[in-house]
């Protein structure tokens, strides 16, 4: 297959597809399907096929007719629900277009469903309904512009059916990402200048003076931002409670509960949760829909657990692919709560990472299981699961190429990152393991399970962990000391900056190389590559390189990043303990005139003016262990912000 060409790594190089493989076995279980020949001949693939039924999707279809017609005279809203495909999908849009007509600032309607149930598609219609009351500031917002498209769509739809005419009475701005477009922006000049404006999770400064807020596949966005957004005005949020949208930290619990103890408070919020359950896109119970949700892990969601192990107890096992993507009903069981940790544990998941993990040759599975049961049938219960990737191994001659014409190839994130930013041709030679995923399970984070598994897998590429030849049968799970490790130089990982994650990863004894200077489009976060070495002569120049340039560019791109955040990885250098050649460089840059300035400002003889250019000079000396100074940790957070605002003086 071509979608397996970005699999391919220059030391990995075959590929097995699992996928397709498992996918075609899959099919036997699937009561409604059908293989055709490209003469649409029926094969006869299943003794099911005598046994297909035509389908009828009549469900609440009179009670959905009713309704249109009861509304038929009220407008806008007796025009757009003509396009609701089921009854529960008209219902909501009712209740939207009622809190849309009292113009409340105060209140908020939370909308939940599986996938197909028509959730975008309501806002959509909502959104154009909003527009014919009046409203003039509208923002839309979801993880990605992507997933927008019928939400967008609806809106449009909406606009036909209200009589609205593109670029007679409105304008739609799109946005170019590669070859896909999505739509950013709509302006609207019917009766007054109307606008719906796409923005990032992260860009809630720009919801000052909003009207209405649309958050879609709120599941899918990190927990605090989605708070930040909220404000006084009327917020209309959806999430998907299963499949992969539905994806992130305990949205539906942590911020539903908030919201739910808010609006019995008095003065709170106006809370209306809706929930929408009659399908659209299959019939009421269609074998189809379980078939794919089986067959992508679309269902998955966490299991309650009662009791845990120590981490001490836990051990870390690889995961044979090939029996993982067997079909065996063992397996799909094993599979499932894997996938579950993923969507419970990251905010964007899609079908994309299933191949990914299954038919990538340098991806590889472990995960982390409590003491196991020889008399038991069922194995322990899936405590942290790591996916990583194998890296490096590339020609230094490759690399050179690539570097002086100013290409990377595909893959080998870590390798090709580094010797760029270094210009050092000789890191794409080392082998290292990417951590592309550590996902722990949502009952049991912060427990130290995340750490145990780190540790036993630096411990086995150090070697430390002593192994035997694995058995000749295939078995799913393959323990640390069954299996010879991979000869590695490091441990390498990428991931979206936040103080959480820097803090777990330097406790693991990683150190920072790389931020990138341009924020993530939709998470706002800067990205981040962290390595742990058994060798750290070169890891310690390339960190301490590092941080130089981290502080030179406090007063450019990252002069946003937050002070104790920046001084978390410095101080990971050594630089603030480097105090050689102290007067030398002190006097180099600071005069007797200036010395004489400080000394008046010190006495409080003069105000901050007359020192104001010497602050960015003295900091720098600081933070590159030039000045024997013992600040406080306030005290270096505020001289990081001096720093960081070098640009505004």
């Amino acid at each position: 297959m071509d979608c397996h060409d970005r699999f391919v790594t220059n030391a990995y190089q075959t590929v097995v597809p699992r996928f397709n493989k498992r996918f075609l076995l899959s099919l036997t279980d699937c009561k409604n399907c059908i293989v055709l020949t490209d003469a649409l001949e029926v094969l006869p693939f299943s003794s099911k096929l005598t046994k297909l039924e035509p389908v009828f999707n009549l469900q609440n279809a009179e009670k959905l007719s009713d309704l249109k017609e009861s509304l038929a005279d009220s407008q806008p809203i007796g025009s757009v629900l003509n396009l609701c495909k089921s009854l529960d999908q008209a219902n909501a849009l009712v209740k939207f277009v009622d809190v849309i007509s009292e113009k409340s600032l105060k209140s908020i309607i939370t909308l939940t469903a599986s996938r197909g149930r028509g959730k975008s598609a309501a806002l959509g219609l909502a959104i154009a309904t909003s527009v014919a009351f009046g409203y003039s500031n509208i923002f839309v917002t979801s993880p990605s512009p992507d997933n927008l498209k019928t939400l967008f769509e609806f809106v449009l739809k909406g606009f036909d059916v209200l009589g609205f005419t593109e670029h007679t009475d409105y304008e739609i701005i799109q946005n170019t990402v590669g070859n896909v477009k999505s739509v950013v922006r709509i302006n609207i000049y019917r009766d007054h200048r109307q606008t719906i404006q796409y923005i990032r999770p992260d860009e809630g400064g720009k919801l000052i003076q909003a009207e209405l807020l649309v958050i879609d596949e709120a599941g899918a966005i990190p927990l605090h931002l989605v708070k930040q957004m909220l404000g006084p005005y009327l917020v209309l949020l959806s999430s998907t409670v299963h499949g992969y949208e539905g994806t992130g930290r305990s949205l539906s619990l942590k911020l539903f509960e908030q919201l739910r103890a808010q609006s019995t408070k008095v003065g709170g919020v106006n809370l209306t949760e809706l929930k929408l359950e009659e399908p659209i896109r299959y019939k009421d119970g269609d074998p189809v829909e379980s078939w794919l949700n089986k067959l992508l892990c679309l269902d998955a969601s966490p299991r309650i657990i009662s009791g845990c192990p120590t981490p001490a107890d836990c051990n870390l096992y690889f995961v044979d692919k090939d029996v993982l993507f067997s079909y065996h009903k063992a397996s799909e069981s094993f599979l499932q709560r894997i996938m579950t940790l993923y969507v419970s544990s990251h905010y964007k998941n899609s079908p994309n990472d299933l191949q990914l993990l299954s038919d990538a040759p340098a991806h590889q599975l472990l995960v982390l299981l409590g003491p196991i049961d020889a008399d038991s049938t069922q194995l322990p219960e899936v405590l942290c699961v790591l996916q990583i990737c194998f890296e490096g191994q590339i020609n230094r001659q490759i690399v050179m190429s690539q570097l002086e014409q100013g290409h990377r190839a595909a893959g080998d994130l870590i390798p090709w990152t580094v010797c760029q930013q270094f210009q050092d041709p000789n890191f794409g030679e080392l082998s290292g393991v990417r951590i592309v995923r550590i996902a722990t399970h949502p009952d049991f984070q912060g427990m130290g399970y995340g750490k145990r598994a780190m540790n036993l897998l630096s411990q086995y590429y150090q070697g430390q962990i002593a192994t035997s030849e694995k058995k000749e049968d295939a078995t799913l799970l393959v323990g640390l000391s069954e299996r010879t490790p991979e000869a590695m130089d490091y441990i390498g990982v990428s991931y979206g900056l936040t103080s959480p994650l820097l803090k777990f990863w330097k406790r693991l004894g990683f150190q920072s190389v790389y931020l990138r200077q341009t924020p993530n489009d939709i998470t706002g976060e800067h990205t981040c590559i962290m390595i742990q070495s058994w060798n750290q002569d070169w890891l310690q120049d390339y960190h301490k390189d590092f941080s130089f340039r981290l502080l030179n560019l406090l007063g450019y791109e990252f002069r946003k990043l937050n002070p104790q955040l920046v001084l978390n990885m410095i101080r990971t250098s050594g630089v603030l303990n480097n105090s050689e050649n102290n007067s030398k460089s002190f006097s180099d840059v600071i005069t007797k005139y200036d010395f004489r300035r400080l000394k008046s400002y010190s006495d409080n003889l003069t105000d901050y003016h007359i020192i104001l250019d010497l602050v960015p000079s003295i900091t720098k000396l600081y933070f590159r262990g030039k000045l024997n100074l013992n600040l406080s940790p306030l005290q270096s957070a505020f001289a990081s912000l001096f720093r960081t605002s070098v640009q505004n003086y």
